[in-house]
């Protein structure tokens, strides 16, 4: 039989080529993904056509100082990026037993610089949003100026790392003091840190008994096998390392001294600085794991199961024990306004965040503008109810703060003109610093003891922290009791929702007993007697956006529930405001006392008839239809549930005398609103510019509001055409 011999084969370099090149893709994908993600960020966040526009674009919302923050982080995550692509392929041949990658240990001035181009997109997002942001000329100009500032910090800070390495290294053996871009008169300082041999004999000697004594894939591609020595390139990567952390340590240190205050370093400095701890913390455990086939997720699922019963690793909130509750009910509420003869005003507003807040109190603000030119009571004496959710709940927040029943001036309003900027101000950087440097340490040491002070200390208490100095909040729920009973102060339920359970949880001033189909809606003073919290702490739990707040319980030594937005039960506040009022007149019948008219004022951040058009969908479609739906009907239920709920409600005490309720909506009918907490300076002027279209005599929910508080008014009808 004939033999083919060896050298007829087909050659099959291509075959391997290809398989070479993707090992090599396999291996660097912790760079290349987080390369990819710094490259498409300012695209997905920027781009009009993105679904993430309204969630993402502030972060690109920078001041000078932001600016040149945010330069310093993206070229040090570039860099270190740059790095361990390097590393992977000088020592891949060793580590991994694949094709040498490259084979010269030098970093060229072309290396340097083209790796900028990952970040550059970062760096010129925010120009391109010049209009959403109103950059003018000079801030164009200023913003530019911290661009190449920043670059010139980041360059310093990489050249101190690199003298550092060099200089530490064992003597000659750094070749990349020849290629690397430094000006002449650095380039010197150079060879004669090279020629330096600093570290002590005994270092060396350790290096080479680790290579004697330890099996040889502990230390393969990491130590050289001829004298023992650490590979140059592991020598610049982890003194880059330790130069990255240095400013990720000083940075900290800096920002405590300023908590809940504002800081020059953003929202998105601190997201680079997240992407640059985990390019080295996930590069490092893959260079290590992949020689044996041990997958990431493999520490990371180990990581999960270890933390996932830790105490120290959950999030909580403080509660002050030892207080006692006076009880106020519903219907002693209508009773003092009935016997003051004051106008009834119930508000309902919705969640959707910052956007939520500040449109919340442009409503507020304005209609009491309103009433002043109607010649009619005050609005605000007339609040009775405020049903408040999530973003709304921190626009009612800063309006129930103007109320001070203790005073002379029950209600302070010459402060109602700075209170839609208050809301509209940007809480973003707080939570981002302490998600960074606070909640990701929980999960990687989560069976560390920490005091009650430090298990408190989360981005949602750095939350609080930034609402409670900004508009001095410092009361406690139970304060805002004071003077509900006699109508001086609107009685207010915040609106939250058990994550355990997914029942509203009421965070409110007032109690109600159960409807008549005996249904309880439970409150914190029933699930926690003799127990009060915070104004800003009840409004957190009332408004734990999604991710960007935490699932928070109380802080005790049992198990507790923990809380979560209201919107995921009632987004509107409907709910509660219905079973309130019910509770009202239940309990003014009891007391044979008439029943009153009231105001229903609904208060909506988004239109309602945004409507997603039909689409043509493949197959994959279904994978995620379920949970497609699941959040649709999230928003569009709840909003058709509140209506027919709202709508019954009337018709049934419509049937008792002559009881009538008036129903009002404000709703925000622009676009571009944002989802984040964080306003840009257009969704600010749209807000003002949106009320200004809402405050005109012929608009028919402000003639609402006009005709029950003069019925007089000339432009009132009823419903049959009669004046």
């Amino acid at each position: 039989m004939a033999q083919v011999s060896l050298e007829r084969r087909p050659s099959h370099r291509l075959f391997e080529n290809v398989v070479t090149f993707a090992t090599y893709l396999y291996l660097l994908r912790v760079p290349l993904l987080i390369g990819l993600f710094l490259l498409f960020l300012p695209v997905v966040a920027l781009w009009q056509g993105s679904p993430l526009v309204s969630l993402l674009q502030n972060l690109f919302w920078l001041t000078p100082e932001n600016t040149f923050w945010c330069t310093v982080a993206a070229l040090e995550l570039s860099w270190s990026l740059l790095l361990t692509v390097r590393l992977i392929l000088l020592n891949g041949a060793d580590r991994f037993g694949v094709p040498q990658g490259i084979s010269a240990a030098k970093l060229t001035r072309r290396q340097f610089f083209v790796v900028v181009v990952v970040g550059l997109p970062l760096l010129v997002g925010p120009f391109t949003q010049y209009r959403d942001f109103d950059y003018k000329f000079p801030d164009l100009a200023l913003r530019l100026t911290a661009v190449v500032g920043g670059f010139v910090a980041a360059y310093v800070l990489a050249f101190i790392a690199l003298y550092a390495a060099v200089l530490l290294s064992p003597k000659g053996t750094q070749d990349l003091i020849h290629t690397f871009p430094v000006l002449p008169f650095m380039r010197r300082w150079l060879p004669w840190a090279n020629d330096r041999d600093i570290l002590p004999e005994w270092s060396s000697k350790l290096a080479r008994w680790f290579r004697d004594y330890f099996p040889y894939g502990l230390w393969a591609g990491y130590l050289n096998p001829h004298n023992g020595l650490l590979w140059p390139g592991h020598w610049l990567a982890l003194l880059f390392c330790l130069a990255t952390v240095t400013l990720y340590v000083g940075i900290d240190l800096y920002r405590q001294t300023c908590l809940g205050e504002a800081t020059p370093v953003p929202a998105l400095a601190f997201v680079l600085l997240l992407l640059l701890n985990l390019n080295w913390i996930l590069s490092v455990l893959a260079f290590f794991l992949d020689r044996y086939r041990i997958p990431l997720i493999v520490p990371i699922f180990i990581l999960c199961v270890l933390g996932s019963h830790a105490p120290s690793s959950d999030h909580y909130y403080m509660v002050q024990h030892g207080v006692s509750i006076q009880p106020v009910h519903p219907h002693q509420v209508l009773s003092t306004r009935i016997q003051n003869k004051t106008p009834i005003v119930l508000i309902a507003t919705a969640g959707g965040g910052i956007q939520a807040a500040a449109w919340t109190t442009q409503v507020l603000s304005g209609i009491e503008s309103q009433t002043r030119t109607w010649g009619v009571s005050s609005f605000a004496k007339s609040v009775t109810l405020i049903s408040a959710v999530s973003g709304g709940a921190v626009g009612s927040m800063y309006y129930l703060n103007l109320f001070h029943p203790e005073g002379e001036n029950a209600f302070d309003r010459e402060k109602l003109n700075s209170l839609t900027r208050k809301a509209a101000a940007s809480s973003l950087d707080d939570i981002a610093w302490a998600l960074v440097y606070r909640d990701l340490s929980r999960s990687f040491f989560p069976y560390v003891k920490l005091s009650s002070e430090q298990k408190v200390f989360d981005r949602g208490y750095i939350l609080e922290e930034s609402w409670r100095n900004r508009d001095n909040i410092h009361a406690n729920l139970s304060n805002w009791r004071v003077g509900v009973a006699e109508g001086l102060r609107p009685a207010v339920i915040f609106n939250s929702t058990i994550a355990e359970t997914g029942e509203p949880l009421l965070l409110g001033t007032t109690e109600m007993q159960a409807d008549v189909n005996n249904f309880h809606r439970r409150s914190f003073y029933e699930l926690y007697p003799n127990t009060d919290v915070s104004v800003v702490t009840a409004v957190r739990l009332a408004s734990t956006f999604p991710y960007v707040t935490p699932a928070a319980r109380a802080l005790s030594t049992k198990p507790e529930y923990h809380i979560v937005d209201g919107g995921y039960y009632d987004n509107y506040g409907i709910s509660s405001l219905v079973a309130w009022l019910d509770s009202a007149f239940h309990g003014l019948q009891r007391e044979k006392k008439p029943l009153p008219p009231v105001l229903v004022i609904q208060i909506r951040s988004f239109p309602d008839d945004a409507v997603a058009a039909p689409t043509n969908k493949g197959w994959f479609f279904q994978s995620y239809a379920p949970l497609n739906g699941l959040l649709s009907v999230r928003t569009t239920g709840q909003l058709v549930r509140g209506r027919e709920e709202l709508s019954l409600f009337a018709e049934k005490w419509a049937r008792f005398g002559a009881v009538r309720i008036h129903m009002a909506t404000f709703e925000f009918r622009g676009h571009n609103a944002p989802l984040s907490w964080s306003m840009n300076p257009s969704q600010e002027a749209e807000i003002t510019r949106q009320w200004n279209q809402v405050a005109v005599a012929t608009n028919p929910d402000l003639l609402v509001v006009h005709c029950f508080f003069d019925p007089n008014y000339d432009g009132c009808y009823q419903n049959d055409g009669s004046r």
